[in-house]
């Protein structure tokens, strides 16, 4: 017997349903492989030449790392060490640290004092001019080291930036003497090899003299205190 018509037309239409749907899939299966394929095209396009440009660039600055080294850092630290003065070590971390300070150090106070020799006294002065026996003292330590120190020398002898000892052998260039009686009213700075410098009385100037002298000129009482920082 015969289908009937409407049946046959339903089943051609579902065919041609399940055909369309086939042939969909598979132009979206194309569709993407070819997508995938383009990116991954495109991307070996600059995998070679990142894998040559990365190395070479790392290369590079290390190698300017080192230049710059050679030429310029290491250079300067040994010039600071040899010329400057100082350790290596203390160059390389940027100058001497803060904290006491090595006996000698004070030495440059020293050369400033003697600069001064012949100039006259003048009470309450510290320079450049003229001194009376503190006012040297600051004067100096502030051009040779660029630190204060009281001028008085009461103060002086109280100075935290001072420490006293017991014996002029204990004394390094650039530390002070002052006269140790009840009134401490002289100061002179200690220049080695038995010497002091000192700005006297009004009416004289600036000089050097033996420790001995010195000590004729306090009454023979001393006090010694020595540099520490501050």
């Amino acid at each position: 017997m015969a289908l009937p018509t409407a049946f046959i037309k339903a089943k051609n239409a579902i065919s041609k349903g399940v055909q369309s749907a086939r042939t969909a899939r598979a132009v979206n299966a194309a569709t993407s492989n070819s997508s995938e394929q383009g990116v991954n095209s495109f991307f070996s396009i600059f995998k070679l030449p990142l894998m040559i440009v990365i190395p070479i660039a790392g290369t590079i600055a290390a190698f300017i790392f080192v230049v710059f080294l050679a030429i310029v850092a290491i250079p300067q630290i040994l010039v600071g060490t040899i010329f400057g003065g100082g350790s290596l070590s203390s160059n390389i971390n940027g100058g001497v640290s803060g904290g006491p300070v090595g006996p000698g150090l004070a030495s440059s106070v020293v050369e400033c004092a003697r600069q001064q020799i012949g100039k006259p006294y003048v009470w309450g002065a510290e320079g450049p001019n003229a001194f009376d026996c503190s006012g040297l003292v600051t004067y100096c330590y502030r051009q040779a080291l660029g630190v204060e120190v009281p001028h008085q020398t009461k103060k002086l002898a109280k100075s935290s930036a001072f420490r006293t000892v017991s014996s002029v052998d204990q004394l390094s260039p650039g530390d002070i003497i002052l006269d140790g009686g009840n009134n401490i009213s002289h100061v002179g700075i200690y220049s080695g090899n038995g010497t002091v410098i000192h700005a006297p009385e009004p009416g004289s100037n600036v000089t050097e003299i033996s420790l001995e002298r010195f000590q004729n000129a306090v009454a023979g009482f001393e006090t010694y205190r020595t540099y520490i920082g501050q």
